[in-house]
């Protein structure tokens, strides 16, 4: 197997199979509705719905950077308004986001050694970075795809009233133990979920990364300025 196939596996593993990251975007967005995904469950971030186009949109980009372009996504393709919000146009989101991780593979295996070890036309990184960094990409997304996905169906079911919603509201917290605990060991949390914790976790783990213009998006961390 050449570096390029290795790289271009690990491209399809963050899609749909198994990292040491945890799951795979195809089976965290598999369980998430048009509704859940168009939601804005925390006030100032991206919808989950929003993400997805958003990574699609850096798997876009890698494969026209290979080309020897200089290409540089506009501000509505890189986290534009999503105007149809049907369940159709879900579906479709996701074999478009499909379509571009399987031809962005395809044309990584294609690439020799020496084509990996050179620059980006007008950046000052190499194509394996760059690579590499779509994985990196991927994978950063698809946890907060998860939390979004998930928390949007929470509220959903929380907003019912009575029994029902309070179980639904308890079945929140009983989620984001499970991947918090994670992200708190990752950022310095201790294991203390008073009062306050969600804020403080989101401004320390990601903090202007989470919203518009934040120092995390593709072009201005790993992939160098725009």
């Amino acid at each position: 197997m050449t570096e390029a196939e290795r790289i271009a596996d690990q491209l399809l593993r963050a899609f749909e199979g198994d990292t040491w990251a945890g799951r795979s975007i195809k089976s965290i967005v598999a369980e998430i509705s048009a509704e859940q995904a168009a939601r804005h469950p925390l006030a100032g971030s991206h919808s989950a719905w929003e993400l997805v186009r958003h990574i699609g949109t850096w798997l876009k980009v890698a494969e026209i950077r290979l080309g020897s372009q200089v290409h540089d996504p506009t501000e509505e393709e890189n986290f534009g308004r999503i105007a149809d919000q049907s369940a159709a146009a879900w579906g479709e989101e996701w074999r478009e986001l499909e379509r571009r991780y399987r031809g962005l593979a395809e044309a990584v295996t294609r690439l020799s050694d020496e084509r990996l070890d050179q620059l980006v036309v007008g950046r000052e990184y190499s194509v394996y970075h760059l690579l590499h960094g779509v994985v990196q990409h991927s994978l950063y997304h698809a946890g907060q795809i998860a939390v979004l996905g998930r928390q949007g169906g929470r509220q959903g079911e929380g907003s019912r009233g009575g029994a029902e919603g309070a179980e639904g509201a308890e079945g929140g917290l009983r989620w984001m133990r499970l991947p918090g605990r994670w992200w708190m060991r990752r950022c310095g949390f201790t294991s203390n979920w008073g009062r306050g914790y969600w804020s403080r976790f989101m401004r320390r783990c990601w903090g202007g990364r989470w919203r518009n213009g934040g120092s995390g998006l593709p072009g201005r961390g790993a992939f160098g300025s725009n």
